[in-house]
């Protein structure tokens, strides 16, 4: 065997958030895989170790040793680490304890805040190394006795080349630990099943070949459960011609619904003769098959397909070998995609490339899935990419991934002492993906390893990763952003505060919905109004609901006669209403499609007259076919729709002006045969105006719906419903009436839209109908009712509407002027957003001071681990808000964002302390600082 030449370390491999306590102020971590012994067919392992300081004090970080089975415990050893300095341990077992020919777990502990990362490389070939990057396991995200791990997928073949092989590593970290290890196929079918135990904590390994002699399973997966103490582990497939490894970790099954960003997604050759492919690997740890979309996000050049769709099976494994060929992306194509499905999902990719010198074997990279909310990095954050070279033997290449209201950032290159060594300003564009080498961002030619690039994100959001690629080899190991502790740099007093309210931060209490729809846009509507997809953008719009158009998308203009043959494609008139609904879809907006017709009809639009279809069967089965035009995957580049509402506003004469019943007929017809046709499709409606919960006979009529929908034996999967009120309170008792009367029928699973909802202006002075519908009040009252539309369990929401017709109608129900300029409501939009970016839901508990106004607040916890408050003062008083952060901590500062009468944009600032003042009529986002 030919010796290594020396090389710097390998980057790490950062794939959960690394600044670890709730108080971001001290770190224990677990790294399972170290490594400094021989491997199969002339392999040589050994683990290269990065330690960021990420804090403003030197640290004593404390390391110590889980061994592998039969070693003899060794003795912590420490080292002292200066802020903002990088700790490189080329290989760690033995610079740490002196270990060689063996494995373990390494455990870090630190009262400062660290970044930890780490590789182990094959170092045995003279032309380089192959390496896997290691995922360290924060304290509190080890698995325990009732919340097992899962790994999304593995492939083993056999020992031999060429194939693969797969190993798996469990840590047990307490004495008197146990666990069972399961292997799985592709079809869900139990290969083997081993328990694990141990005295003491050991560091435990296998092949599949150890656990089930002579069998394959290409693909399947891993279920490790605990049975006592905690445990740490994953599952390495390794190439049996570069010992190249693939690391699948185990981690927790995600509840509810799915939706992930995977970054760095490519089918493009590279450099010196590789060609990378990136395959796709779906986990369904869950007893039913479930259905996952798939959207190609900032993908260059833009794929013939915005999205795919597959069904994984109950507890199955389903791989896609060619992510950006199943979109129809050619050679040379990379970026990111978005993994959405109804249920828990495990999802995760490898970047791969057969090796260039023309060896059997293949190396590669994995890409883990993070939450598209709450995973990016929000206004105001940073992160670092620690652990870099470049020019050294290595090379970085940075991809930065930007939400769907772009991003501008600050990137700033440190060596490994934390000096600054080049600084550089980015703009992204909507869901923008861009990938540049280290020196195309920051014009530095060589880094030594150790390095890190720091980003700060100034606006909007942001997701960032690098890979560190091996000259020799081209194999490369992927970092991603890990946070860094939030700064009270440039904090003000907050001055004398008003007598307000305290809010106790507490424990986990469900989820944040993105209720971020609109009615109408971005194409431009009525006289001199602008396109609206960068504002909608900006203002993080997720959903478009097709009503009132004034023409495009109602069926009167989509189905005109409805004497004419709905079987006959001669029959509709599409070619108006795609060019809006492909303005939908070409922003990448979600369309709820409202089958009806709007409240008017504009010049050169057929209006619906009467008010309701005069041949219902024949409408029925035309709206089916609309609905197929609409959903047609080949026409839209994927599968656009989730929601389909029947009609709108029945109890209101201007959009019914039948009988009770022949409306109940036709949305039992129209609903059965929807779900018949469209069983994927979330199918619901009426879109009840406010008399349908608030009025005797609106009230008669919705539960005279829902009897007849029991009686036919139609289920659907949504009630929609609308409301124009000024108190908060109302909107609850409508949510709760709701509530009450599908419960009362056994439609329990059936959930709740609200497609219309703004303030109401009947009867009020031009002065207030302006401060309803473009100011501070009206702003602060939508966001109390943002907050209670969460604590109602609304599934969607869309706010009537996105623009004005007109810039001489101010006081109309649009978030945006006709120009595309937010109102302050439109501003407060922005700031849901920002808190819907925090989608894990913390309980709040408020105490208020005599005499101070009634708040309306919310809050929620990003994946990094920040807390931030939505707060809505909907009052003429001015008032204040304390926060007391998680276990009853005081914040050193709070960041705090302001939308009020006092400016036509966001005020941003950051106050030292608990306390941040509250204007009167105020929507706040308070980032409180640990």
């Amino acid at each position: 065997m030919r010796s290594p030449r020396q090389r710097p370390p390998r980057a790490a491999l950062l794939l959960a958030p690394l600044v670890l306590s709730a108080d971001l102020g001290a770190s224990s971590l677990t790294l399972p895989g170290l490594a400094n012994a021989p491997g199969k067919n002339g392999a040589r392992f050994e683990t290269a170790l990065t330690v960021l300081n990420a804090g403003s004090a030197e640290a004593d970080v404390l390391f110590g040793l889980v061994p592998a089975p039969g070693a003899a415990a060794r003795p912590e050893t420490a080292r002292r680490i200066r802020p903002g300095e990088t700790l490189v341990l080329e290989n760690a077992l033995k610079d740490l304890f002196g270990l060689d020919g063996t494995f373990g777990t390494l455990t870090v502990a630190s009262s400062s805040p660290l970044v930890l990362g780490g590789s182990t490389r094959n170092v045995a070939s003279a032309s380089g190394t192959y390496g896997v990057g290691l995922r360290p396991v924060p304290a509190g995200e080890e698995l325990a006795p009732g919340s097992p791990g899962h790994a999304s997928w593995l492939s083993h073949t056999g020992e031999s080349a060429p194939g693969s092989r797969a190993n798996v590593t469990v840590a047990l970290l307490d004495p008197g630990s146990a666990a069972t290890l399961e292997v799985f196929d592709a079809a869900g079918t139990l290969v083997v099943s081993v328990p694990i135990a141990s005295p003491t904590p050991v560091t435990w390994q296998a092949s599949i070949s150890d656990l089930a002699p002579g069998r394959a399973v290409a693909p399947g997966r891993a279920v490790l459960t605990p049975t006592a103490g905690r445990a740490a582990g994953f599952v390495s497939v390794v190439d049996n011609a570069t010992g190249d490894g693939l690391l699948v970790p185990f981690v927790r099954s995600p509840a509810g619904e799915t939706d992930l960003l995977v970054d760095g997604v490519a089918k493009t050759p590279g450099e010196r003769g590789t060609r990378w492919t990136t395959a796709l690997f779906l986990a369904n740890p869950g007893p039913q098959p479930i259905l996952v979309s798939v959207d190609a996000l900032g993908v260059s050049p833009a794929p013939p397909l915005r999205r795919f769709e597959r069904t994984v099976p109950a507890g199955g494994v389903l791989v896609e070998e060619d992510l950006l060929g199943a979109f129809g992306s050619a050679d040379g194509s990379a970026g990111s995609v978005r993994v959405r499905s109804s249920g828990p999902l495990l999802a995760l990719a490898a970047t791969t490339t057969a090796d260039p010198s023309g060896g059997p074997g293949r190396f590669g990279v994995v890409q883990r899935g993070v939450p598209y909310r709450g995973g990016l990095l929000g206004q105001g954050e940073e992160a670092t990419l620690s652990g870099l070279a470049h020019g050294t033997g290595f090379r970085t290449n940075v991809a930065l991934q930007a939400g769907a209201g772009g991003a501008e950032a600050t990137l700033t290159l440190r060596d490994g002492a934390g000096t600054a060594l080049a600084s550089a300003d980015l703009v992204l564009g909507s869901s923008e993906w861009r990938q540049e080498s280290l020196s195309g961002w920051t014009g530095v030619a060589a880094a030594a390893g150790g390095s890190r690039l720091d980003v700060r994100v100034l606006r909007g959001t942001l997701h960032a990763a690098a890979t560190v690629v091996d000259d020799g080899t081209g194999d490369a190991v992927a970092i991603a952003g890990a946070p860094l502790p939030a700064s009270c740099a440039g904090a003000v007093s907050p001055g004398a505060a008003a007598p307000g309210t305290t809010l106790v931060v507490g424990s986990a209490a469900g989820r944040i919905r993105p209720l971020l729809g609109v009615n109408i846009g971005p194409i431009p509507a009525g006289e001199a109004t602008a396109d609206l997809t960068d504002a909608y953008h900006e203002a993080g719009v997720t959903s478009i609901r097709t009503h009132d158009y004034y023409g495009p998308l109602d069926m009167a203009t989509l189905y005109p006669s409805q004497s004419a043959d709905p079987g006959s494609p001669a029959s509709y008139d599409f070619a108006r209403s795609d060019a809006v609904f492909a303005r939908i879809v070409a922003g990448g907006f979600e369309p709820l499609l409202r089958l009806g017709d709007s409240y008017s009809a504009a010049v050169g639009y057929p209006l619906a007259v009467p008010r309701r279809p005069t041949n219902p069967d024949s409408w029925v089965a035309a709206a089916v076919e609309v609905v197929r035009h609409y959903d047609d995957a080949s026409r839209w580049g994927g599968r656009p729709l989730r929601y389909v509402e029947i009609w709108n506003e029945p109890d209101n004469g201007r959009f019914w002006d039948g009988t009770q019943q022949e409306f109940f007929s036709l949305f039992s017809k129209a609903a059965r045969a929807l779900k018949e046709a469209f069983p994927h499709l979330l199918v619901g409606g009426p879109g009840f105006a406010p008399s349908g919960a608030l009025a005797p006979q609106g009230q008669a009529m919705t539960r005279g719906l829902l009897d007849r929908l029991r009686a036919d034996g139609v289920a659907v999967d949504f009630l929609s419903w609308h409301s124009y009120a000024n108190d908060p309170e109302t909107v609850r008792s409508m949510a709760r009436f709701y509530r009450t009367e599908l419960d009362a029928r056994g439609f329990a699973t059936v959930s709740t839209v609200i497609d219309e909802w703004n303030t109401e202006t009947r009867n009020a002075s031009p002065e207030d109908a302006l401060a309803l519908r473009a100011g501070g009040r009206g702003a602060a009252i939508l966001t109390a009712t943002w907050v209670v539309l969460q604590e109602e369990g609304i599934v969607d929401a869309s706010v009537y509407r996105g623009p004005d017709p007109s810039m001489n109608a101010p006081q109309f129900y649009g978030l945006f002027y006709a120009d595309a300029r937010p109102k302050r409501t439109g501003l407060a939009l922005g700031l849901w957003k920002r808190l819907a970016d925090h989608p894990e839901r913390l309980a709040l508990a408020a105490s208020r001071a005599d005499g101070a106004p009634a708040l309306y607040a919310l809050a929620g916890r990003s994946g990094s681990g920040e807390v931030a408050l939505l707060v809505a003062n909907a009052s003429a008083t001015a008032t204040s808000v304390k926060v007391v952060l998680p276990g009853g901590s005081a914040p050193s500062c709070l960041r705090v964002s302001v939308v009020s009468d006092a400016s036509d944009a966001v005020i941003a600032r950051t106050v030292s302390g608990d306390t941040a003042a509250v204007p009167a009529y105020a929507t706040l986002l308070v980032v409180p600082v640990p």
